[in-house]
């Protein structure tokens, strides 16, 4: 596994995100925060001159390891492994780094909360803060020139939120014993409002997307799979959220819940057994289930179209493997492109291809991936009491990589080019 290369702001924060080509902080002080994202990579390349390039790529850039382009230049073996050598001497020598005194002028203040906040989500030019008195709205208000313009944080919930999940036109509430609420964006303009009557069931701790499917967790452990019904939309021109016009997702979610499958009917198939998963967590496709002896399995839910219900399938895998003496029982997950990040009591470790690496050694604030996001698919972020790091993670692993020339040459028009097999051997590609 290749090391990841950090860069860290020394502030004060509880929570941030990064959406839109922004960078939300929820700072110590109460106040909320957001600067543009490019303003701050552009510090820092001014700040470190010598890998101006690279730090533009890795933090501003992700979709270099994206799409048939990608494929076709890091095909190209000698492309692929001066990359590979500057990340791993970036990765090895420094550590970039900058005060908060260096962006603070370009911060600006969306408001001040004044209770606790446990989360926050960014989805359709929208904030949501999750806090422990309520659930908190500003709406981002896209200028012409596309710099947003917030509204001042409005209480849209009274209860305690300590989780934001979104997707689909919908907004999904963790409210712990209050359950899991659920709310739509389907206008720019319209007010949102939570369905606070009709909650989903009666605890939610937290959620994850499965398509448009959902998972609802009520431990660490226990969790329930609801079936949704959703609308296919029409092809439109509407690409993005730009316009403040209708969202852009091709699915919206039409009626949650519609089916429930709980644990014991999700498990009626699988050779893992329930009872010694220690904590669950899921990516779009596959659930992953750390065991109590420090296995972490995964397996796919699949849909049984002759009982029309669903099920973990017979077929698990190996993830990854720790040493239960020294892993304890994971506090948070999220995923990352061909791998997971855990985070534990005392450390945040990255897991990719059976390889494990700690990001940091000690507790954090919180973590967050950006899988969603063109640009930011490969970053990371990790909240200390006194600095946000981002992590890039290495992006060409997940790439099927295709040999600029194939070894046997492929005809053209019934007619076979002439290459020199030696001399093409010497080629520099």
């Amino acid at each position: 596994m290749n090391p990841v290369v950090k860069f860290s702001i020394n502030v004060e924060a509880i929570d941030c995100y990064l959406y839109g080509g922004y960078l939300f902080l929820v700072m110590a002080d109460g106040q909320l925060l957001y600067v543009s994202y490019h303003k701050v990579v552009n510090r820092l390349k001014y700040e470190y001159p010598q890998y101006s390039s690279l730090i533009e790529l890795i933090f501003l850039h992700n979709e270099y390891s994206k799409g048939e382009a990608a494929k076709i230049i890091f095909g190209v073996t000698e492309i692929r492994e001066v990359v590979e050598k500057i990340w791993l001497k970036a990765a090895k020598e420094i550590e970039f780094e900058l005060n908060f005194k260096d962006i603070q002028e370009e911060c600006k203040s969306i408001g001040e909360y004044s209770s606790i906040p446990l989360d926050i989500r960014l989805y359709g030019y929208r904030l949501f803060l999750g806090c422990k008195d309520g659930l908190y709205e500003s709406r981002l208000n896209l200028e012409d020139n596309y710099q947003i313009n917030p509204s001042h944080l409005e209480k849209c919930y009274d209860g305690k939120v300590i989780g934001v999940n979104a997707n689909y036109g919908s907004v999904v509430i963790s409210a712990d014993w209050d359950g899991l609420l659920t709310g739509e964006i389907l206008d720019f303009d319209s007010k949102f409002r939570l369905d606070e009557r009709h909650p989903q069931c009666k605890r939610s701790l937290r959620t994850g997307w499965m398509t448009t499917d959902l998972m609802n967790y009520e431990g660490t452990s226990e969790f329930d799979y609801y079936r949704n019904e959703y609308l296919q939309k029409k092809d439109t021109a509407e690409k993005h959220f730009y316009s403040k016009a209708k969202i852009s997702e091709r699915k919206i979610i039409k009626q949650f819940g519609t089916e429930v499958y709980g644990m014991e009917t999700l498990f009626n198939k699988s050779n893992i057994d329930k009872e010694d998963i220690v904590y669950s967590f899921n990516s779009s496709q596959k659930g992953f289930f750390v065991m109590s002896d420090g296995s972490i399995l995964n397996a796919t839910i699949r849909a049984n179209g002759l009982a029309d219900s669903y099920y973990i399938s017979s077929r698990s895998t190996n993830f990854a493997k720790f040493d239960k003496d020294i892993i304890d029982k994971p506090l948070s997950s999220c995923i990352v492109p061909s791998g997971c990040i855990l985070e534990f009591f005392d450390k945040v470790v990255l897991i990719q291809n059976s390889q494990s690496l700690s990001l940091v050694n000690h507790s954090v604030n919180s973590v967050r991936s950006y899988t969603s996001s063109t640009n930011y698919r490969n970053i990371v972020s990790v909240v200390d009491d006194d600095k946000v790091t981002f992590c890039s993670i290495f992006g060409l692993d997940s790439l099927n990589h295709k040999p600029a020339f194939p070894k046997n040459p492929v005809p053209v028009n019934g007619f076979e080019p002439m290459i020199d097999e030696k001399q093409g051997k010497d080629l520099p590609f």
